[in-house]
C-alpha cells in the first residue's frame, strides 16, 4: 500500500496529512525496503510541501546511498523550470 498512499499524499498537496500523521508513520515502517525509492519516484512525478518534508526526514535516517539519491533528486527539482517557486522555496528551507 505504499505506493497507492504516495501517491495520494503526492496528488492532493492541499491536504494535511499531519506532521508526521498516520499515513508517514505507516509507510515510514517500510524504511530499507523499497520505501525511500518509492518516496523518490513520487517525488519526482509530483512534489510537495508534505513530500518534500518526508524526503527531508528520510535524509536525516539514511545512509551515504541514499543521501546521493535524494542530493540527485534535489537537484534534479531545483534545475526545473517547471517546479513552483513554492516547492523551491519549500527544497531551500531545510538542512540538506
Amino acid at each position: 500500500y505504499v505506493k497507492p498512499i504516495l501517491d495520494i499524499i503526492g496528488t492532493h498537496p492541499d491536504i494535511d496529512f499531519g506532521t508526521p500523521g498516520m499515513l508517514v508513520h505507516y509507510v515510514e515502517q517500510f524504511s530499507g525496503k523499497g520505501y525511500e525509492e518509492l518516496l523518490i519516484d513520487s517525488v519526482r512525478k509530483n512534489p510537495t510541501p508534505h513530500n518534500i518534508w518526508m524526503v527531508h526526514r528520510c535524509y536525516n535516517d539514511c545512509d551515504a546511498a541514499l543521501h546521493g539519491m535524494i542530493d540527485n533528486l534535489l537537484s534534479e527539482l531545483r534545475e526545473d523550470c517547471n517546479i513552483p517557486a513554492e516547492i523551491k522555496k519549500e527544497i531551500e528551507g531545510f538542512a540538506w
